[in-house]
């Protein structure tokens, strides 16, 4: 069978070609169109409910929010899991639910059973429903003002320049390319859309209006605070007054009188008579601009900042994204006011582009040594077409991908460089038994037919055994599933296009005579002529070579094998027996993903709920302090930071902690590190995180003190190790001090 599979194959070399040459094609349009990002986006079996409650302590939130979020939630079927959780000013209930189940269908009950509870504190409204997305920034940009300056002025200003630094972000365009690029970036993008659709101001205080008036005002028009911010409430609204249908056309009439500056909030009535208005809220309050009471603090490399994260949509690809960041602040940083400056970090891209890199470099080198490894031993041509499968392999795989939805990421990119050193073997195989019936006289169309048919089974079986070994990936259910999908499918994609490749057109092309076509071989090939004369001379050296290991090594080691068995048998299982004794005792150690160097690094103190922000503001300077100490220990002469963030309030989202999730409060510092690029520095970032550790005091109040590493590869989230401590709310107060026991038993663990 396989025999007139391969003749037929042989028969039609002109559509084979053709084959190959559509593959080539159609795999370098594909990587051309395909997104690029970090890390795969998915959406979780996780939904999430935020209700803000300004102003409220964690036992408050409990009572008022989360214990009514669970009442209204938990009837609701699919859901596997409810949690809720009471911080400062905020309340959540995170449920998880089934896999399998639709989730927009529970997502749609959820938000209907939270708009029902009848008993929200008041201050409750700007509750938040939705699914949680697994998402990565693709780039963050820092504003950052004059040193020194704290002032509520300054503060205002700087929050006025990052606002229209956010605006002119989201109007900027893709870079114009030209070439192949340009192509394809017309193809997958309008070049006059904008490149950027979400860039969020991280940490920085909302903007508020604050109205104030004296006691003895109210009391002479005999008003309460209670009744101003009803009659407020009331009036500051935009009316609708339907439709005014004529002959000409139709006119939506409405009454705009929503304000969101203080002089528009200052001419709101307070007091109409008869219809008139004969008290303004200016007559009576002082209205001004200012910001939320919201402890929170930036500060970029020393002087005072604001953060703006620049997001990708599942639509967008995260170089251009981050291309069109770099090439605003390069330009907007000549406009800047005095003292002000544009600062990036976080780039994303770095990390795409550096495994898009090494997947070329590793398989331009795999192409290069298996040609002239092949070349030494074999023939010129034969080397050639064998190493031809490598390319032919990736860029079928990359057909694929794109026809899946797939896209260019870390796990991906991974997947590639996995299989690069896997998709060559078969060739090999097949290419070398065809020359080895060449060799023994047969022309090339019968040791093609030969060749090929008599390793086949083992070919395919042997490709079979790894494509099998890599199926059950692609079954794999929850975050886990969604995460790894990608890498099985490139894998066996690649296999399989492999397999088709060697048995079908490498024999296609091993198994013509070329001595019709020499002479314009010689023609074409004669500039090179000293080159090939020298790659001959090298081919009948390294075959006297392997000649001599084959008949002198070779051979008798096998006969003394073959007379004594348990020698082999012997050795093979004391390796075994070797090898399970060091996993099992730890000597290798197990990670689920392995130690790699990270341009993040980061330290996170944690203090007790109601802590003032003082206090985490002293602790994050002195962190920041020891970590500049640092840089002058390990390297006093060379960079080693690209930019130091320290935030008090809130935190950054950098860091690896299993979450992803930013965190607020006043009780909560982060100092984040991105360090230089590893070749331009001497130390990992785990040995500087070591050192780090070593040097920073104990802050005997605090909660926690984490250090950690973040931005580069890394899992689909979750901690390392995680347990909780459950109990009814009466029990609170013996709960907290198990939890601290628990913490201070932990703390003395290596």
């Amino acid at each position: 069978m396989i025999n007139r599979i391969v003749a037929w194959a042989i028969d039609r070399s002109a559509a084979m070609n053709t084959l190959m040459i559509a593959i080539i094609l159609a795999g370098i349009f594909s990587f051309g169109m395909m997104r690029r990002e970090s890390f795969p986006e998915f959406e979780l079996e996780i939904i999430l409910v935020t209700v803000p409650y300004p102003g409220a302590a964690p036992a408050e939130t409990e009572e008022g929010i989360c214990q009514k979020l669970e009442s209204a939630i938990h009837p609701i079927a699919g859901i596997k899991k409810l949690t809720s959780v009471a911080a400062e000013g905020v309340g959540y209930a995170i449920v998880e639910i089934y896999p399998g189940e639709d989730a927009q269908k529970i997502l749609n009950e959820i938000r209907g059973a939270v708009d029902r509870i009848p008993s929200l504190p008041q201050l409750a409204e700007n509750k938040d429903v939705r699914q949680v997305t697994m998402r990565n920034p693709a780039i963050r940009v820092g504003v950052l003002g004059p040193k020194g300056e704290t002032s509520k002025e300054a503060e205002k200003e700087l929050r006025n320049l990052t606002e229209d630094i956010r605006q002119e972000l989201l109007v900027q365009k893709p870079l114009p390319k030209s070439g192949l690029a340009g192509m394809f970036q017309s193809l997958k993008v309008n070049p006059e859309q904008p490149v950027i659709t979400q860039a969020d101001i991280i940490g920085a205080k909302p903007f508020q209006i604050d109205v104030e008036i004296r006691e003895e005002d109210l009391r002479k028009y005999n008003l309460t605070l209670k009744q101003v911010a009803e009659i407020l409430r009331a009036e500051n609204v935009d009316i609708p007054g339907g439709i005014l249908r004529s002959e000409v056309g139709d006119v939506s009439l409405q009454s705009k009188n929503k304000g969101v500056t203080g002089e528009e909030i200052a001419e709101l009535p307070l007091v109409r008579t008869n219809g008139e208005v004969v008290l303004k809220v200016k007559d009576i309050a002082t209205v001004y601009d200012g910001f939320a009471d919201v402890d929170s603090i930036d500060n970029v490399n020393g002087h005072p900042a604001n953060v703006i994260s620049v997001m990708r949509s599942p639509t967008e690809d995260i170089t251009q994204i981050t291309e069109a960041v770099h090439h605003y602040v390069e330009e907007r940083n000549k406009t800047m006011p005095q003292g002000y400056s544009l600062e990036i970090w976080f780039d994303q891209s770095l990390y795409v582009e550096e495994r898009m890199d090494l997947l070329m470099t590793n398989g331009l080198q795999g192409l290069l040594l298996v040609f002239v490894v092949l070349a030494l031993f074999l023939e010129f041509r034969l080397a050639f077409w064998v190493a031809m499968g490598i390319p032919i392999s990736v860029l079928g795989a990359g057909v694929v991908l794109i026809y899946m939805g797939q896209t260019i990421n870390m796990i991906s990119l991974f997947a590639f460089l996995l299989a690069l050193g896997i998709v060559v073997d078969d060739a090999i195989v097949v290419g070398e038994n065809i020359y080895r019936y060449q060799e023994k006289g047969l022309k090339p169309l019968k040791a093609a037919i030969e060749g090929t048919s008599e390793v086949f089974p083992a070919v395919s079986a042997s490709v079979s055994t790894t494509i099998i070994a890599f199926a059950p990936l692609l079954f794999i259910a929850g975050i886990m599933g969604k995460f790894f999908a990608v890498m099985p499918a490139a894998v066996i994609a690649m296999l399989a296009i492999s397999l088709f490749e060697c048995v079908l057109i490498l024999p296609a092309h091993l198994g013509h005579d070329v001595s019709r076509g020499e002479s314009f071989t010689k023609w074409l090939f004669t500039p090179i002529q000293p080159l090939l004369w020298l790659v001959e001379k090298a081919n009948q050296g390294a075959s006297r070579c392997l000649k001599f290991v084959i008949e002198r090594i070779y051979t008798p080691s096998l006969g003394i094998f073959l007379r004594f068995p348990l020698i082999p048998l012997s050795a093979a299982t004391a390796l075994l027996v070797i090898t399970l004794v060091v996993v099992a005792q730890g000597v290798i150690p197990f990670v689920f993903f392995p130690k790699m160097d990270s341009f993040i690094i980061s330290a996170k103190v944690v203090y007790p709920d109601g802590t003032p922000s003082s206090v985490p503001d002293a602790a994050t300077r002195e962190l920041e302090a020891i970590a500049l100490q640092l840089k002058e220990e390990v390297s006093p002469e060379k960079d080693l930071y690209k930019v130091v963030h320290r935030a008090v309030g809130h935190t950054t989202g950098l860091a690896s902690d299993g979450t992803g999730n930013n965190e607020s409060g006043s009780f909560i510092g982060v100092v984040d590190i991105e360090l230089v690029d590893s070749g331009e520095r001497d130390y990992t970032s785990q040995q500087l995180i070591s050192r780090w550790r070593e040097l920073a005091p104990e802050f005997p109040d605090a909660e926690s003190l984490v250090f950690s590493e973040g931005g580069g590869p890394g899992g689909p989230g979750g901690k390392s190790i995680e347990f909780k401590l459950l109990a009814p709310m009466k029990h609170m107060d013996e709960l907290e001090a198990a939890a601290k026991d628990c913490v201070s038993f932990l703390s003395d663990k290596p």
